[in-house]
């Protein structure tokens, strides 16, 4: 048997398992491209509203955000791919991250690895057999793409400049997966692992930012997300940058051979923390919790604070954005005398749902861990139910809570430092206060799901998916008002003041401790 046996049997086993989240994330992106370019017509219907969102987009401000223009002219197209580019590397480098590591070091710290090589599975089939669905995967991606835009055929735009957009999604994915599997060969566990990825993602971006913002910034190259200050889509198509981050993803998929060989199974080439000797503190299960969570925890914080800052940096230019984009008008159902105060509102309830993702996943432990036969071990000691339970729901709380107050704090220093005159501290204490509740709603409505109904748990995603369309998108599509009232965050008023009237705080802390009290009870009596 060689290292490599079953790579292809695994490579069909994988596409097996993972095909609703592949077709989720294909029809996702679609969306998110095709489907958002096919409604740029509406959003910019002659030239007067493209020059403006054009002089607008190229604002330091909005360069950091967003990236550069693509080219120069001022058609639909060149809107498009200025506006989406940057983002969809953002989004296809998150999804081949959590992919990567969900089959090759997630599947190790569970046990499943050994029990594939027990069958005749070579040593490296697994990490083969990863990159082969990245590769099938971000392939159909950039064809479905690259084809949804040349069908589409937007005004300025050309076949080679549609399938380099297409293109850029693609490889960006392969690059960002090919890192992932690399740092697993580094790191001790699958939290560390995402830990250490999204770490090197976010400095990326940093850097890149650092670029747009400070031009002489001397470091860009160091990120792979400077390729897109060099493709010129729709007007010199350069697919030189898009061949070289190819080629690098090759490049770290080669070495990942290397390290993996020498290696053991189980470990990653970085040293284990010492136990009791380096973590005198952990004492009892709630610190268990919070050191197990910490670093993935940790990442969320700093990422959630760094796009506060990002969005508290454009504040200055959204009475612009919104003077010359009637869309954006409808969106925050406000003119552009009231345009930071809307805007801060809806970005804030976006964010807020964004929080709770760190929460649930802690919250989600009281299944995973009894699935991979780690509660037992800590059944073993005299703990009690309620002692997991809390501890886990609790501290989820908490992550989610501190997350979203990074997130306003970013917005309040950047904009203390862009605005000419700065909203004050206590406006922002009443946006936390205004979405904390919801967001506790969610996460109490979460606890429910995941606790009377493990089976469906990844129903809580959908969720907070239809939570964010409706209240985002509600006032475009002209939903019901008592329909988007339903998710909580619809009951919130764009008032500083009073976002929340005493009888529906009463409601959302009401069916908080309902739903926490009923899954406690339940959670007790349930056999492990």
């Amino acid at each position: 048997m060689n290292h490599f046996s079953k790579t292809f049997f695994l490579t069909r086993f994988y596409l097996r398992k993972d095909w609703v989240t592949l077709v989720s994330w294909l029809a996702l992106i679609l969306l998110m491209t095709v489907g958002v370019a096919a409604i740029y017509p509406s959003v910019y219907p002659n030239l007067n509203n493209r020059i403006a969102i054009i002089n607008t987009l190229k604002l330091p401000s909005m360069r950091a955000i967003l990236g550069p223009l693509q080219n120069s002219t001022t058609s639909i197209s060149n809107i498009f791919v200025s506006e989406l580019s940057l983002w969809m590397m953002l989004l296809a480098g998150i999804f081949a991250i959590i992919l990567a590591n969900g089959n090759t070091r997630k599947q190790e710290d569970n046990g499943l690895l050994e029990i594939m090589q027990a069958r005749c599975v070579g040593r490296f089939a697994p990490l083969l057999a990863t990159f082969n669905e990245l590769i099938l995967i971000n392939g159909l991606t950039t064809i479905l793409i690259g084809s949804g835009l040349n069908i589409l055929n937007l005004t300025g735009s050309n076949g080679a400049g549609n399938w380099l957009f297409a293109s850029l999604i693609g490889v960006a994915g392969l690059f960002f997966g090919s890192l992932t599997i690399l740092l697993v060969q580094v790191s001790n566990n699958s939290s560390q692992n995402l830990t250490f990825t999204f770490g090197f993602f976010t400095l990326f971006y940093l850097l890149f930012v650092g670029k747009m913002v400070h031009p002489k910034w001397p470091v860009a190259w160091l990120t792979p997300f400077s390729v897109v200050r060099k493709l010129s889509i729709y007007q010199h198509n350069n697919f030189g940058p898009i061949l070289l981050l190819f080629v690098l993803g090759l490049a770290l998929f080669e070495i990942e051979f290397y390290l993996a060989s020498i290696r053991d199974e189980g470990s990653g080439l970085l040293p284990s923390i010492a136990g009791r000797k380096t973590l005198p503190f952990l004492r009892n299960y709630p610190m268990l919790v919070l050191v197990n969570q910490f670093e993935s925890s940790a990442v969320w914080i700093v990422l959630l604070f760094i796009f506060g800052a990002m969005y508290g940096s454009v504040l200055v230019s959204i009475q612009s954005i919104v003077k010359g984009n009637p869309l954006i008008t409808k969106i925050l159902q406000t003119q552009a005398n009231q345009a930071i105060t809307s805007f801060l509102f809806v970005i804030s309830l976006v964010f807020a749902v964004i929080a709770t993702v760190p929460g649930i996943l802690t919250i989600y432990k009281l299944r995973t861990d009894e699935k991979r036969g780690l509660i037992e071990l800590i059944y073993a000691r005299p703990i009690t139910r309620t002692t997991v339970y809390l501890a886990n729901v609790l501290i989820g709380m908490a992550i989610s809570v501190v997350a979203f107050v990074g997130f306003e704090m970013g917005i309040f220093l950047t904009q203390q430092a862009t605005l000419k005159s700065p909203l004050k501290l206590s406006h922002f204490i009443s946006l936390i206060w205004a979405n904390g509740l919801p967001m506790l709603v969610l996460l109490t409505l979460a606890t429910a799901i995941i606790v009377w109904l493990p089976k469906f748990g990844k129903a809580i995603w959908g969720v907070l998916y239809v939570v964010i369309l409706l209240n985002y998108f509600g006032s475009l599509f002209k939903i019901k008002h008592w329909i988007i009232e339903s998710t909580m965050f619809g009951l919130i008023k764009r008032n500083f003041s009073h976002p929340l009237a005493t009888e529906q705080i009463c409601l959302m802390v009401g069916v908080e401790l309902i739903l926490l009290i009923a899954s406690w009870e339940h959670y007790r009596k349930i056999d492990l």
